[in-house]
């Protein structure tokens, strides 16, 4: 529409032609976003749209139709408009009010097509890009300065985004191709505050500014109900970075094939499987199994807002210091030289034992930063995965990991270290926790999303009643995480220096068929970890014997749970002649006790002592336990103590700390042990231990106290030399209860062994025959 139209007649307005096209192309094209300056170019704007919306309106009412009665032509024909935009290069620029840069949106090569038609409504609008970066410009965004970057070529444009738009409903979806996407929560965070919070940026705008933008859109749409609006993000070939935290260099890189983003509002979040009823996604159905969508109440729907991730083929690597173990306090508390961006840069995709940094410059102190440019990637998974993550937001969040996507499952096999699984940790629980700075949340929103960190001074006493209570008691929780998987893989193994990197290091494998596992954190600050499987493998690299433990699912059962109060309560000293579950463990960590509850049904255990399964536990625990492996909260715990040292001196601190404690627990339903007589031999005798009702085993540790307990029930001992020991290869309950010379038969017994390390003094009590109660 030329501009010498606005001063003519209304017919020389509306004899324009319905179809046009418009073409413009552009140079370079930088938009700053500050709330003044778009307020008045939003007000001018609208002043000049106004006077045409008026005259559009006045020449409709007025027009008689020109189209003779007899001719049937399609009202809807040449109704449409279409608009094309080549600019070389988009700078968007987004300030706070002081005009103190936040972030800024770079696009080259960008192709905007916008395609209108009149007659149904309908808008598609793509935009694709050759060049993509996002730049976080904030004083905490100079370690990771550029979020977003293309870092290879790829079949397609970095970014395309295609937004389809009818009068009912529109759809966005965003696809990234070989892009590296840095995930620094700080300033996720801090672009929620900015775009959605409506308390600063352009979310206030938009919250202050609903007026001016009710004027612009067409009397029809304001008076018309909301549309349904789905957005979906497509990521191909791209590399997830994920940071230790905002300040640390250490982190895990997940290289994707493929990814799908996706969005939903629900009634309900995914309910857990039990002992009768399978995992369901969406639990809120009616009778008929039908959705119950139209049954509830409209002021009751979308009251859970779901995520859903869709990763397929996709592979996760470490960089990390390389010197030292995870114990190193200096890989936390030393600030990163921020001058290491301006020589050295991140090469390509991350590559099994491929250099993280190539050089881009010539350092001026190359010394300094020798540690860092000479880092590698190491692989963490033994094979591609592919996971379906969902994340429901009901109120608190809750997070479901399964490998199952489309009806395909695929194992998930990981091979970490400790100082691997300890940066995987401190991924959640320092950079997901890490809160926005430059627009910081209300002090109300901090209040109620803080978390209340029991102490151990305070806790109740272990095994006292107010402890059962507390166990036993439903507290909130404040977050969920839950992973069922058809098949997991999980090798342990310690740190070690990486100079050797071909030499096979030696660890402990779990392997667990069709597992739950369950991990809640409640108000109350206690972490539970459930988990069930329908067979279960533990295996020790250092072991001559080195399959410890076999468990196979001889119930037939046809899905697993988890059971968060397995171990708990009076049942915590309650023998079990049958478990419901062939494997299924449970783990609480209070501020004062760790409590380690094993369940095995129908298991075939050969090991001479319970190294290997403390080893694991506490290769999987560890990082709870000790501040310096990174765990935030008991690092916040200790500045805590450094601050009231500093403010009111070391005489007037209270230095009395609660004796923590370690609980373990172990229940065999029908097992049977072998102990080899020379572990470190192959071709060993064994002493067997098989029964048809079960064995239990508790061995408790405070401080230089040790506690051990052991009943048995119905117990077959017998021994088997080198010769039949051949035979342990297919090994089974029945077979084990008639192999080799018998020793003992139907003995039950309770055995009770106290020792106390500081007075070097062992007390031993026995029953036999054993008839229930404790053991002592």
């Amino acid at each position: 529409l030329p501009l010498s139209a606005l001063g003519g007649e209304i017919d020389e307005v509306t004899h324009v032609q319905d179809e046009s096209l418009l073409d413009v192309d552009m140079g370079e094209l930088e938009l700053l976003f500050c709330e003044d300056v778009f307020d008045d170019v939003l007000y001018a704007i609208s002043n000049v749209l106004a006077p045409l919306e008026e005259l559009a309106k006045s020449k409709t009412a007025q027009k008689p139709s020109k189209q003779p009665a007899s001719d049937h032509v399609s009202p809807c024909e040449g109704e449409s408009k279409h608009v094309l935009v080549n600019t070389s290069c988009v700078s968007l620029l987004f300030t706070n009010d002081e005009l103190v840069p936040f972030t800024r949106l770079i696009l080259g090569n960008c192709v905007t097509t916008a395609e209108s038609s009149f007659c149904d409504g309908s808008n598609i609008t793509k935009l694709s890009a050759k060049q993509i970066s996002m730049l976080y410009l904030a004083p905490d965004g100079e370690l990771y300065p550029e979020q977003v970057c293309a870092h290879e070529m790829s079949a397609g444009p970095p970014l395309a985004i295609c937004l389809e738009s009818t009068r009912e409903d529109s759809k966005c979806i965003v696809e990234l191709r070989g892009t590296r996407i840095f995930m620094v929560y700080q300033y996720v965070a801090e672009c929620y505050q900015y775009f959605y919070s409506g308390t600063v940026g352009l979310g206030l705008w938009i919250a202050n500014s609903a007026e001016v933008l009710a004027k612009l859109q067409p009397e029809h749409e304001t008076e018309s109900p909301s549309k349904s609006t789905s957005m979906e993000f497509h990521l191909f070939d791209c590399s997830l970075l994920i940071p230790r935290s905002s300040l640390s260099s250490e982190m895990i890189s997940v290289e994707i094939e493929h990814a799908k983003i996706s969005f939903e509002d629900l009634f309900d979040s995914f309910s857990m499987p039990t002992q009768e009823n399978c995992l369901h996604l969406n639990p809120v159905q009616t009778a008929d199994g039908g959705s119950a969508e139209t049954s509830i109440d409209q002021a009751q729907k979308r009251q859970v807002s779901r995520t859903i991730i869709e990763m397929e083929r996709f592979r996760i690597f470490s960089s990390m210091m390389e010197s030292g173990d995870a114990r190193d306090p200096e890989a936390f508390d030393s600030r990163e030289n921020l001058a290491f961006n301006c020589f050295f840069e991140i090469d390509g995709r991350a590559e099994p034992n491929k250099q993280v940094y190539h050089q881009i410059a010539p350092p001026q102190n190359y010394e300094i930063e020798r540690e860092k440019a000479e880092r590698h990637w190491r692989e963490m998974t033994s094979n591609s995965a592919t996971l379906k993550i969902i994340a429901d937001y009901a109120p608190h969040l809750r997070i479901l990991v399964s490998d199952d996507l489309n009806g395909t499952k695929t194992p998930l096999s990981l091979d970490v270290t400790l100082s691997q699984f300890c940066l995987l940790m401190s991924c959640w629980y320092n950079n997901m926790s890490e809160l926005p700075i430059m627009f910081p949340v209300s002090a109300t929103d901090i209040v109620v999303g803080s978390k209340f960190i029991a102490d151990a001074s305070t806790f109740p006493e272990f095994g006292s009643e107010q402890y059962r209570e507390v166990m036993e008691s439903f507290h909130p929780p404040t977050s969920e995480f839950v992973m069922s998987l058809s098949r997991l893989s999980l090798r342990c193994t310690t740190d070690k220096s990486f100079d050797t990197v071909t030499t096979e290091a030696k660890g402990i494998l779990l392997g667990l068929d069709e597992c739950t596992i369950h991990v809640v954190s409640d108000s109350l600050g206690l972490t539970k970890v459930g988990a069930g499987s329908l067979g279960a493998r533990l295996i020790d690299d250092d072991k001559v014997h080195c399959k410890i433990v076999d468990v196979n699912n001889r119930k037939e059962l046809m899905h697993s749970w988890a059971d968060l109060t397995f171990g708990t309560g009076e049942e915590c000293t309650k023998f079990v002649e049958d478990l419901p579950l062939p494997f299924q463990m449970s783990i609480f960590l209070a501020p004062n006790a760790s409590l380690y509850n094993i369940g095995m049904d129908s298991s075939i255990l050969m090991m001479s002592d319970f190294s290997t399964l403390f080893g694991f536990l506490g290769f999987i625990s560890v990082y709870f336990c000790e501040s310096e492996l990174g765990y935030p909260y008991l690092r916040a715990m200790e500045f805590l103590n450094e601050t009231k040292q500093g403010m009111m001196g070391e005489d007037e601190i209270d230095e009395t700390t609660s004796e923590s404690l370690t609980d373990f627990r172990l229940w065999l339903s029908r097992p049977a042990v072998w102990i080899p007589v020379e572990p470190t031999e192959f071709a060993s005798p064994f002493l067997i231990l098989a029964t048809e009702k079960g064995i239990w085993y508790r061995c408790a540790t405070i401080e230089l106290f040790l506690s051990q307990e052991c009943i048995v029930k119905a117990l077959t001992m017998s021994f088997v030399d080198k010769e039949d020991a051949e035979h342990r290869a297919s090994l089974s309950l029945s077979r084990s209860l008639t192999l080799g010379k018998s020793l003992v038969e139907g003995l039950s017994l309770g055995l009770r062994i106290d020792y106390s390390g500081a007075t070097n003094h062992s007390d031993y009590s026995l029953k036999i025959p054993y008839n229930g109660g404790q053991a002592s």
